[in-house]
């Protein structure tokens, strides 16, 4: 039986660049690539179709507020693997770690939800030992860019300055190549970037115009196990779970001071960025099918575990998920195209933000319901 029945396209699995109880996570790391046979070089691409619309249920309000307040975007990976004799690997990989793509209406027509615009790209630098024929170590750095970001909520605009911070990975795997049974666990600690965030709120703080402040913004300390084995002739189960612990991670932006927020009108409330993640769960499993020399395919149930906890941050735009994904596969000499697509259902939620009077927004809440994700996915591969 063959080790790798279907390599697959890397579809999203958790989310589609929105705040949401997890973080902001968009992709993760993909280790596969150092345990295909031989060396090999791949790009991907991937389309991300985010049908969420949230409105305001302020009386009067639920029409006219109710817009797509997530953006549709495209992301691009390379890979690459190249064996340096037969017990050792070196690898890279390029994946969007984070993403916060937000179109709200900052209050526009009722429509709460901030408008954002944060991409954190990682590059990841990957060496794997193989011990024996059944256990192999995998580690290595990665290196986290932020690019300069803007968020604007209903208090005013933040200009963020990008960043870069190193991080690294640690895990182990088994294998029973005879009958294509592999289990790896990988650990990422958490990687905080310090970047400087600037806030224009059109004068509604006297003698600072444009104050600034160090912020923060975190990658979590996550584990990943993921397991495969051949259950009957040419078809594989595939299985994984991952724990991010995002409760410890997130994204901090006070450049105003407690003395400073006494000045500020309570249409500000919020002028400080402070975000509320909570600890999130994932898990997938499918089956692989080889149907040919040729032509391979997948299909895949993931879902990610909500929050019973109230939603009250307005970067919260869904609470969990579950997704279908499908996947196809074809292989011609040293080249190999996968393609695929996911269908991922959204949490329903309702943010509370805890708007109290005098402020005019007071009593005001988001709901966002019946929303979905598509992603679909290229990849292109070759062996030499």
């Amino acid at each position: 039986m063959r080790k790798n029945i279907i390599t697959g396209v890397s579809l999203v699995a958790l989310s589609a660049g929105m705040v949401q109880a997890g973080g902001i996570e968009l992709q993760t790391l993909d280790t596969s690539m150092m345990y295909a046979d031989g060396n090999t070089a791949s790009i991907s691409y991937v389309s991300i179709d985010a049908s969420i619309e949230g409105y305001n249920t302020g009386a009067g309000l639920a029409t006219v507020s109710k817009k797509q307040v997530v953006k549709d975007q495209t992301v691009t990976n390379l890979n690459a693997k190249v064996d340096l004799g037969e017990s050792l690997s070196i690898g890279l990989g390029t994946y969007r770690s984070g993403s916060v793509q937000l179109s709200g209406g900052n209050g526009v027509s009722g429509n709460l939800t901030p408008i954002a615009d944060i991409k954190l790209e990682t590059t990841a630098f990957l060496l794997n030992y193989q011990l024996n024929e059944n256990i192999s170590f995998i580690g290595g750095m990665t290196n986290n860019s932020l690019e300069d970001s803007s968020v604007s909520t209903g208090a005013g605009s933040y200009t963020i300055s990008g960043a870069t911070e190193q991080g690294y990975i640690v895990g182990a795997a088994y294998s029973v190549p005879e009958i294509a049974l592999r289990a790896e666990l990988i650990y990422q600690p958490k990687t905080e970037l310090k970047t400087t965030a600037s806030f224009t709120g059109a004068g509604l703080l006297t003698g600072a115009d444009n104050p600034a402040a160090q912020s923060s913004l975190s990658l979590p300390d996550s584990y990943a196990l993921s397991f495969q084995t051949g259950i009957a002739a040419d078809t594989l189960l595939m299985a994984s779970y991952r724990r991010a612990n995002w409760s410890k991670a997130q994204i901090t932006s006070n450049v105003f001071s407690a003395a400073q927020l006494a000045q500020l009108p309570a249409a500000a409330a919020g002028a400080n960025i402070q975000t509320k993640f909570e600890d999130s769960q994932a898990f997938s499993v499918g089956i692989g099918r080889k149907f040919s020399d040729s032509f391979s395919g997948s299909i895949t149930y993931s879902k990610e575990e909500g929050s019973s906890t109230p939603a009250t941050s307005l970067f919260t735009v869904s609470n969990g998920s579950d997704a279908i994904s499908i996947g196809l596969q074809y292989k011609r000499d040293n080249m190999t195209i996968s393609g695929g697509v996911s269908q991922r259902n959204v949490g329903d939620v309702t943010v509370d933000p805890g708007f109290v009077a005098p402020s005019p927004l007071a009593g005001q809440t988001m709901v966002y319901s019946g929303n979905s994700v598509t992603a679909v996915g290229l990849k292109i591969a070759f062996a030499f």
